[in-house]
């Protein structure tokens, strides 16, 4: 049987996840990306981040590059639903 996560667990890291993303959106502004292909292409570029932490067996940079993963899935999806998406 797998542990198991604490609802206060989850709600202090959505809580983080909420400080990074406004943090992001005031250092980069609350511009949508253009195109999916933007969209993939940000998120490449993270996961590539994320391979980097774990071949280092560094955990710490590795929770960095997750969060900011999740940030660039969150504005992702906030920039299709805003249906003003070039293509």
């Amino acid at each position: 049987m797998r542990y198991q996560l604490s609802k206060e667990k989850l709600e202090k890291e959505l809580k983080t996840l909420k400080e990074k993303l406004y943090y992001m959106l005031d250092q980069k502004g609350y511009g949508i990306s253009v195109s999916t292909h933007e969209i993939v292409g940000i998120l490449e570029e993270e996961m590539r981040e994320v391979w980097d932490a774990l071949r280092e067996n560094n955990n710490e940079e590795l929770y960095k590059e997750l969060l900011d993963v999740a940030v660039a899935c969150l504005l992702g999806m906030a920039s299709l639903k805003s249906e003003k998406m070039d293509w």
